[in-house]
């Protein structure tokens, strides 16, 4: 599979996502039963599981177990950097998963990777979560269902102004939603392998 550089500029929510998520501090629940969310089952209505995973695969799957379960992604875009930890990442680009971004953490030795630790939605994902938030909810649907976000970051790119509301769903998880306007145009969560680096930064 080839890289495909054409689709960097694609990332640039990812990019603000991973960003502000470094400076995360501090802990909220994502909801009173924030534990049986994390072990619900995946079903034709509930694709997106913020501390599980999407669509049958699960933090921590191997990139063979995800290929197996989504079958082979549309691009290699190759290697991504975070404030602690880097990813291998790939993208589908069409079908059901488009437009689903997925990174696997890079090794101690910086060049094997292994568990999937992030995952990134963008319509035309029409995936949701239980209580039926994904790609176009609005705002007030968000906090309806989950309330105050831990964390609300603000960036002005080059399409407008963008917030980010982050929550905590568990000791090394967090669920982004990047609003612009008044409705959701990205998602993204994981951070499922703790890096001690970033303890005090992890929602504990």
């Amino acid at each position: 599979m080839d890289y495909h550089p054409l689709y960097r500029h694609r990332l640039y929510l990812l990019g603000f996502v991973l960003l502000l998520t470094a400076g995360l501090a501090g802990c909220s629940l994502f909801n009173d039963d924030a534990e049986d969310a994390c072990t619900e089952r995946f079903t034709d209505t509930v694709r997106v599981i913020p501390c599980k995973g999407v669509d049958g695969v699960v933090f921590g799957d191997t990139p063979a177990e995800v290929k197996a379960t989504l079958g082979p992604p549309t691009v290699n875009q190759g290697w991504m950097d975070g404030l602690y930890r880097g990813w291998r990442t790939y993208e589908y680009l069409d079908g059901p998963y488009s437009e689903m971004l997925i990174g696997f953490l890079i090794e101690d030795d910086g060049v094997s990777f292994g568990p999937l630790d992030f995952i990134r939605l963008r319509a035309p994902y029409d995936g949701k979560t239980r209580e039926g938030i994904g790609i176009g909810s609005t705002r007030a649907e968000v906090e309806q269902h989950y309330g105050e976000p831990e964390r609300i970051h603000t960036a002005e790119l080059t399409s407008g102004t963008v917030h980010l509301l982050t929550y905590c769903v568990g000791p090394a998880h967090f669920f982004n939603l990047v609003i612009q306007g008044d409705t959701v145009e990205a998602m993204g969560m994981g951070y499922y392998q703790p890096v001690p680096e970033e303890s005090p930064l992890n929602c504990q």
